[in-house]
């Protein structure tokens, strides 16, 4: 489920000559299916806000201190449109769903207003694709100091205290870092144990701090171990994302997401040297968003070829893209890979060094005993 605002154009001129919108599809999967009331509306509603993912908690409760605020003076949102993702394989028909949301709100305002930015991968086949087969697949998404200026907006540093991250089936592990100087310095979100089955808002005992010139790196981990076929970006349960929503203060309400991705001629030259060396035999070099290419698709997918691919989203430029809060793209930036040196990690006694301090704690029990 995911919840956005609306900006006042929603209000101020949408509405006034419209009616409110029905409830109905918010994709058109087709080119001759007409967009729908919704579809329209969402290009007014598109600033992510809360969402809830599946195995999350039924109920979030922010900090007793922080408040996101809702209307007000002009220029503030007032609404917000609600969009439910619905997992039916089977294409079960008469199904009715009574879920909903139940917000909290209060006229007593909470000392802290605080604001939610999205990063994250653009979900398409050039920006996530992994094989099958694959123990660990490893995503790197780098947002750079346009985009961690546009966060802190007139702010010379913002304070960090909670986040979701949000990957599908099989994500493994996901990581977050604050990159300063080009060294790894903080985890934004650090989770070794992660179940695309269970995700929910984690809410920091000490807040990370993002300062101008900052870096964000977000590493996504995928296995694709019992898969048959290609693994590609998507919104559907079958397909991959790499996002993470951010709760941060002082608010900036102008700014939206960031988002990287791969570009097609990025893609093309890839294809090309995969054809020069024999991994693929390239017929076509037409690309089309939302279709792998079947050259692609008609390899047989070798180590070697695996290996390539995973060096490819290591190693290849991207497109960093800035949105702002009408979710107008403002920015864009092309980009080398970001060399990071890495933070340095406790890491925890080996089962070795465990067992002597448990030996010995024991021999000293028997010498009192």
């Amino acid at each position: 489920m995911i919840v956005t605002e609306c900006s006042p154009s929603y209000e101020n001129e949408y509405l006034k000559s419209n009616p409110e919108p029905r409830p109905g599809p918010c994709l058109s999967f087709h080119e001759s299916q007409p967009a729908t009331e919704i579809v329209q509306v969402g290009l007014m509603c598109n600033k992510q806000s809360l969402v809830w993912h599946v195995g999350g908690n039924y109920e979030v409760e922010y900090p007793a201190d922080k408040g996101y605020p809702v209307g007000g003076q002009d220029g503030e949102f007032k609404y917000f449109m609600i969009e439910l993702h619905y997992n039916n394989p089977n294409n079960l028909a008469n199904i009715e769903d009574n879920s909903g949301v139940r917000f909290y709100a209060t006229k007593k305002l909470r000392p802290i207003e605080f604001g939610v930015f999205t990063v994250g991968a653009l979900f398409d086949w050039n920006t996530i694709l992994i094989p099958p087969g694959m123990d660990n697949f490893e995503n790197y998404y780098y947002f750079r100091k346009p985009c961690t200026d546009e966060i802190l907006g007139n702010s010379n540093q913002v304070n960090i205290f909670g986040t979701v991250f949000h990957t599908h089936a099989v994500g493994k592990l996901a990581t977050a870092k604050i990159v300063r100087d080009k060294k790894e310095i903080d985890f934004i979100y650090k989770n070794e144990y992660f179940d695309g089955w269970k995700q929910d808002y984690q809410f920091f005992d000490k807040d990370v701090i993002l300062k101008r010139n900052d870096n964000i790196k977000l590493t996504c981990h995928y296995n694709t171990r019992g898969k048959t076929n290609y693994t590609m970006g998507g919104p559907s349960a079958f397909e991959e994302m790499c996002q993470m929503n951010t709760m941060y203060y002082p608010r900036n309400k102008f700014f939206s997401r960031c988002k990287e991705a791969f570009n097609f001629e990025t893609w093309k030259i890839f294809l090309r040297n995969l054809d020069a060396f024999g991994d693929i035999k390239l017929t076509s070099e037409s690309l089309r968003e939302g279709f792998i290419p079947e050259d692609l698709l008609k390899a047989k997918l070798t180590p070697k070829l695996k290996k390539k691919i995973q060096d490819f989203f290591v190693n290849a430029m991207r497109t960093e893209m800035i949105y702002d809060y009408h979710y107008n793209l403002t920015e864009i930036h092309k980009n080398p890979p970001l060399n990071t040196i890495p933070i340095e990690e406790q890491k925890c006694p080996n089962k070795s060094q465990l067992a002597l301090f448990l030996e010995s704690l024991m021999n000293i029990f028997k010498f009192f005993s």
